[in-house]
């Protein structure tokens, strides 16, 4: 991924970390939050917890 294709998401501190602890090896937090949004379900999920 070039600079120029890259963006910023702000989160809290814990939430990079809890993050952090998925991520594994040579992965990058682009590989992870992508394979982590093909596992969400929105509809399953209606309450945040917080």
């Amino acid at each position: 991924m070039t600079n120029a294709s890259e963006a910023r998401i702000a989160c809290s501190r814990q939430t990079r970390q809890l993050v952090k602890a998925k991520k594994r090896g040579g992965e990058s937090y682009d590989e992870l939050l992508q394979k982590m949004t093909r596992q969400y379900d929105p509809s399953e999920n209606l309450e945040v917890d917080e």
